[in-house]
């Protein structure tokens, strides 16, 4: 079982950020429908939007840094020394 796995599968990271999409979709149409919103419930919708991203966010970071450790370290670069030889004149 991948590390990865352990955090959160694939299928279930998808169902997180269509939710939350789905949350944040939902509350903009339902905004724009009304008439008047008061000034307080559009920085509280912003908010909670911003709180949606950053918890996919999150989850999306967490997944990375464990399929990172998976991933061998990139091998550095090996020099070779090369002698060059002048023509004699």
């Amino acid at each position: 079982m991948r590390r990865s796995a352990k955090v959160a599968s694939k299928d279930s990271m998808t169902h997180f950020v269509n939710a939350g999409l789905e949350v944040v979709q939902a509350a903009n149409a339902a905004m724009e429908k009304m008439d008047r919103v008061p000034e307080e419930t559009k920085i509280r919708m912003h908010k909670a939007e911003k709180e949606v991203l950053l918890a996919m966010k999150s989850g999306i970071d967490a997944v990375l840094n464990e399929i990172d450790k998976e991933i061998p370290p990139k091998k550095a670069a090996e020099f070779k020394r090369i002698d060059i030889k002048r023509k004699a004149k």
